[in-house]
């Protein structure tokens, strides 16, 4: 626990020099064992996001389906993403940039990762 004397001061905490940065973080929970694989960077986009893929895939090698329950974050259905992992059923309409095209681009990685997305 912090304590902090009463009354109307209040501490605030030490900036930096240097430029407000932000830091990202990508990670999976697996519910039986409580195992963690996780990534960190200061950006996370499709490159990141499927390396991310490859470490759970690499978690579990002999899995058929690994189920990743996902927010709506639309570079999670960017087409390169996609294009990454087993053909996805979405049951509902993804909501996208309308600036992004429905097919992979000739930098996507093309997989057949056996993970499928709950969204």
């Amino acid at each position: 626990m912090d304590y902090e004397q009463m009354g109307e001061y209040q501490p605030l905490a030490r900036r930096s020099y240097s430029s407000d940065t932000a830091f990202r973080g990508v990670g999976a929970l697996n519910a039986i064992t409580g195992q963690v694989t996780y990534q960190q960077s200061w950006k996370v986009g499709i490159n990141q996001l499927t390396q991310f893929y490859d470490a759970i895939v690499t978690d579990y090698p002999r899995a058929i389906t690994i189920y990743m329950v996902e927010d709506n974050w639309p570079v999670h259905y960017h087409p390169d993403v996609l294009a990454y992992l087993q053909p996805q059923d979405f049951e509902f309409p993804i909501h996208v940039p309308k600036n992004w095209s429905t097919k992979p681009s000739s930098k996507a990685k093309i997989g057949n990762l056996p993970i499928k997305i709950v969204r």
